[in-house]
Parts: structure tokens; sequence; C-alpha cells
């Protein structure tokens, strides 16, 4: 089983004892592997970090319904009364739902 917390607290110990035991021999050339373990160690602490999901919407694919949209479907829907509502989306460039939505009479009100 994982515990991410608990293995970041201890990189962290070892982190700081590698960074204890360069300083004591910074004039020999252990300081320099020292610094490098230390170094790849920070760079395990950076990726244990959850990065925050960014709310972003997709962008919007389709127009938006207005009155001329809506009497276009309508009208389109009179003519071919058997067309399915997904190509009659696909025809007007609207989610197919929206199409639904006008020959129900959700759209009615516009003016």
């Amino acid at each position: 089983m994982s515990n991410i917390p608990v293995a970041r607290e201890k990189l962290e110990n070892v982190e700081k004892e590698l960074l204890k035991l360069a300083q004591r021999f910074i004039a020999h050339k252990e300081s320099e592997t020292l610094m490098l373990a230390r170094a790849h160690v920070m760079d395990a602490l950076d990726l244990m970090h959850r990065v925050q999901h960014k709310n972003e919407k997709a962008p919007r694919q389709s127009r938006s319904i207005n009155k001329e949209v809506r009497d276009a479907i309508k009208a389109y829907h009179d003519m071919k009364p058997d067309e399915s509502t997904s190509k009659i989306a696909q025809i007007f460039n609207v989610n197919q739902g929206r199409v639904s939505e006008v020959l129900a009479g959700k759209y009615d009100q516009l003016s």
C-alpha cells in the first residue's frame, strides 16, 4: 500500500542529512556527490505534490439558440417531420438536446 505523506517525510529527512554531510565535507570531492544526491531527492519531493485541477470548461462547439435559429429549426422540422433530431442538430450546428427542447416548445418565449 502506498503512503505518500510518510514517503515524503522520509525523503525530507534524507535531504536534511545529505545537506549536513555535504556541509561537513565542503572541501572534499564527496561534497559534490552528496549535493547531487540531495538534488535528486529534492526533485523526487517536488514530484510528490498533487497538482490542482484547473476548473476550465471545454470550448463551446455549437451555437446558442436564438429566435432565428429556433424558427429555422421548427420550419425545417415542419418540412421534414421524419428527420431525426441529431440530423437537424448537425444541419443547424446546435446540440441535439437543444433541438428537442425547441420542438418541445421550451424556447417559445424568445421574442
